[in-house]
């Protein structure tokens, strides 16, 4: 959880979680091998000791196959290496799409395509599964190579008897074959050891990410003011990985405490971004980002964004009660300030209705919610902290008009920074400012009566 955001872009939601359940995976395997692989080479290691001081040269003979054996098991083990990397790469992305398919259950059946889903996890299933079988192949063949071994062992310790011009007493050789044998034993128990943290590998492998990757943390030189609300985007540039056009190209943007902006654009033009850089999700490739001056690289993010209240695109309720997800569960808020949002986002009639007021239980996603709803019960969540700064990211989407003009007056009337990105322009009629972005820059700026008209692409 306290990983920077932009690490869980990487990894699917399935297999981020198939690699963080490895760990576990790992511990336990490797208890449990190392213990064995200890015991087995010391007993390994006295049994040699022994057959050398009975029968050194038959022992030394002995050994010749022994190391081809090493040898011939190596070669089969990197084998088996390589398929079990390819399954569990395969096991994380089958993880990842049955996950899709459980949280987009409703679009599946609503528009008929089950057979098309089923058809694309058989797919995924399918090569796993072919994956699988190769590796357990190389198992086969090396288990049979096992048994040739010890055939081939036990014709040798005979045949050195019957050519031997000093052939052992019966008792020496029955000792030493009893001995052998036990040898032979741990040599197989020791490469089923190895083979054990062969497979720990390619696990090991998948979990590096997680291992290697630093936690945000609170330092003691960062600073942690009281913010008041004032931000500056200073001479901001920013892309995504991989990506040769920056989001922001040399952004600059001053916004006074206590104002009131709009922020429009086309999809693309990097609106979600700049939120993302201001909460310090991403860091700006050049530039800064200033909070009352103080520059965002040396303050503090966790106490920094205790103190906003944020709505980002597609934002989703935690399965719990409504109290929970609008004040949450260790907070200093009571249930009256949870009213007491709920009115201001024009939910508080709808949460009465509920059967168990702010009691009633929210699924997974607040699919029990109409989309209005679960919008309003996210901005009351925002509106209960009465922070300095408020950002909305398209949190009006899916509310009617009435409920907009409702919620336009109480936005317009609160005593803090407030920054609204949003396709309906509408509702920036009173904004202070009204920025309109274009390839990563402002293209126009003004308030609702100026821009309107003047743009071309938004419908003012």
């Amino acid at each position: 959880m306290r990983f920077p955001v932009s690490f869980f872009h990487k990894f699917e939601a399935g297999d981020l979680a198939n690699r963080i359940n490895a760990i576990d995976a790992i511990q336990q395997e490797m208890n449990i091998a190392i213990l064995l692989s200890l015991t087995n080479c010391v007993q390994l290691l006295l049994l040699l000791l022994f057959l050398f001081y009975v029968a050194p040269e038959l022992t030394a003979l002995v050994l010749i196959p022994v190391c081809f054996a090493g040898i011939v098991s190596a070669i089969l083990t990197s084998k088996q290496l390589h398929y079990l990397r390819n399954y569990f790469n395969l096991l994380g992305e089958t993880y990842s799409l049955l996950l899709q398919f459980f949280s987009s259950i409703n679009k599946i059946r609503s528009s008929h395509c089950e057979k098309n889903m089923f058809m694309l996890w058989l797919e995924k299933f399918y090569s796993k599964t072919l994956v699988f079988l190769k590796g357990s192949n190389i198992a086969v063949i090396s288990g049979v190579f096992n048994l040739v071994f010890s055939l081939v062992i036990t014709l040798i310790v005979y045949s050195f008897m019957i050519l031997s011009v000093k052939p052992m007493a019966l008792g020496t050789f029955i000792m030493y074959s009893t001995a052998l044998t036990q040898m032979f034993t741990l040599f197989i128990n020791i490469w089923s050891n190895i083979n054990q943290f062969v497979r720990i590998i390619p696990i090991f492998e998948r979990t590096r990410p997680l291992l290697n990757t630093s936690i945000e943390e609170s330092k003691e030189e960062t600073l942690k003011p009281v913010i008041t609300g004032k931000i500056e985007f200073r001479d901001v540039v920013f892309k995504y990985p991989g990506n040769e056009t920056p989001i922001c190209d040399h952004f600059n943007l001053q916004i006074d405490a206590g104002q009131y902006i709009g922020i429009l654009g086309q999809s693309g033009t990097g609106k979600s971004s700049l939120i993302r850089l201001l909460l310090g999700f991403e860091k700006p490739l050049a530039g800064s980002i200033l909070f009352d001056d103080c520059d965002l690289a040396v303050l503090d993010k966790h106490h920094l964004r205790s103190q906003l209240s944020v709505i980002l695109q597609n934002s989703l309720l935690m399965p719990g009660t409504v109290q929970e997800n609008i004040i949450g569960i260790h907070t200093e808020l009571t249930l009256n300030d949870a009213w007491e949002a709920a009115k201001l986002a024009n939910i508080a009639n709808d949460i009465e209705n509920m059967p168990m007021g702010m009691q009633t239980l929210i699924s997974e996603g607040g699919r029990s919610l109409s989309v209005g709803q679960r919008q309003r019960v996210l901005l009351a969540r925002a509106l209960a902290k009465k922070s300095r700064i408020l950002i909305l990211d398209e949190a009006m989407s899916g509310m009617d008009n009435q409920t907009l003009e409702v919620l336009q007056t109480c936005v317009e009337n609160l005593h803090a920074t407030r920054i609204i990105i949003t396709q309906r322009p509408e509702f920036l009629k009173n904004a202070d400012n009204i920025y309109l972005l274009q390839q990563g820059r402002i293209a126009e700026q003004g308030n609702y009566k100026e821009l309107k008209g003047s743009v071309t692409g938004i419908p003012f």
